[in-house]
């Protein structure tokens, strides 16, 4: 999944990133995530963001990242802006079931400085995937 959209300001320092994904599983204990990985550049990073268990038979939404966590990479706004900026999502299905990821929302945080010595509250925005 790529190309969110985002348009994080030139002077911005990015501060944290972190991805929503809502998902089912149409039977119960037959699919878990094999990889979650951030997609910077048009490249698969190497840090691995997996969540653990089986995934649920109702609509639930996972959080993947968490405060200051910028998955692994130093991170420039054109790197957040770029179409090649997204995420890597695989899973694991060992029965007749149907993985099924119904949205993504990725955030990210970021600060703009306003001088020398003080920082702009943080700042969030929202890139969205709805499939």
């Amino acid at each position: 999944l790529k190309d969110f959209g985002f348009s994080v300001p030139v002077y911005s320092n990015i501060e944290e990133i972190q991805a929503s994904i809502e998902r089912n599983a149409t039977v119960a204990d037959s699919t878990i995530d094999t990889r979650l990985r951030i997609i910077k550049n048009n490249t698969v990073g190497n840090t691995d963001k997996s969540a653990a268990g089986f995934w649920a038979t109702t609509d639930t939404t996972i959080l993947y990242g968490g405060t200051n966590d910028k998955w692994g990479e130093s991170w420039s706004p054109a790197d957040i802006n770029s179409s090649g900026f997204g995420l890597v999502l695989a899973a694991n299905v060992n029965v007749a079931s149907t993985a099924r990821v119904d949205g993504v929302l990725l955030k990210v945080f970021y600060t703009i400085p306003v001088s020398n010595n003080s920082i702009f509250n943080a700042m969030v925005i929202f890139g969205d995937f709805n499939g």
